[in-house]
């Protein structure tokens, strides 16, 4: 009798021990179902999250892109408006040089005796203009810019000239002592802005620049700027 009541309850206490080893087996399997499942939901999220900030990246790469372009196009504009405001500036500029080189004219007024010329000075450009250095053209040869070396060179006779400081604005007059009464003339002056003009045949008149190219010029026909004869021109 014993016996059987021993084997009961082991019988028994079997049955509760496998109930209870299905029943944590049940449980842990739900476990592990819903980990997992959680663990595909933390990788989806984790995967929509990456795909979302790879493309919020590749758009700002690409709204970089279109700046950087957008950038370069406004420093190119930039720059061309720069060098077309720098051009029309220069044109201004030139402008009033070329009215005011228009407004600088002489020509003989008359002749005294075989040697003697008086020419007449207009300054028109409403200043007093400085640095008036006229040039006695021989006989009937044109007078440029270009070809003054070939009128007197160096090693040659140095050219007759006049040169005044002053010139007051309206018409003056100036005697020249010529040995050819057929001579020409040309002449340079120095213009407000300190920029050197001169003008020669048919009143064509060329811009020279600053006062080194002024005196490299007149070096070239033999004339030293700084030791120039100062003459006194009559109103």
């Amino acid at each position: 009798m014993k016996e059987r009541n021993w084997l009961t309850w082991l019988t028994v206490l079997s049955l509760v021990v496998g109930f209870v080893a299905m029943g944590t087996g049940i449980w842990l399997s739900y476990e592990a179902v819903r980990v997992s499942r959680a663990k595909d939901k933390v990788d989806e999220e984790l995967y929509i999250t990456q795909k979302q900030s790879q493309a919020t990246e590749s758009s700002l790469k690409r709204q970089n892109s279109k700046l950087a372009a957008a950038n370069s196009s406004l420093k190119t504009e930039n720059q061309r408006l720069k060098e077309n405001n720098l051009g029309l500036k220069n044109a201004a500029q030139k402008l009033p040089e070329k009215a005011e080189a228009a407004g600088m004219n002489l020509w003989v007024k008359e002749k005294k005796g075989k040697h003697t010329l008086l020419v007449k000075v207009d300054n028109e450009t409403g200043q007093t203009e400085r640095n008036l250095l006229i040039l006695l053209i021989p006989g009937t040869s044109e007078a440029t810019l270009n070809n003054l070396p070939k009128l007197f060179p160096v090693n040659g006779a140095k050219p007759q000239y006049v040169y005044v400081k002053k010139v007051p604005v309206g018409s003056s007059s100036i005697s020249l002592n010529v040995a050819n009464d057929n001579s020409d003339l040309a002449f340079f002056f120095k213009n407000n802005q300190e920029n050197y003009w001169f003008k020669g045949s048919h009143g064509r008149s060329d811009k020279i620049g600053s006062y080194s190219h002024f005196a490299k010029t007149l070096s070239q026909i033999g004339l030293n700027a700084g030791k120039l004869k100062v003459t006194k021109i009559k109103k």
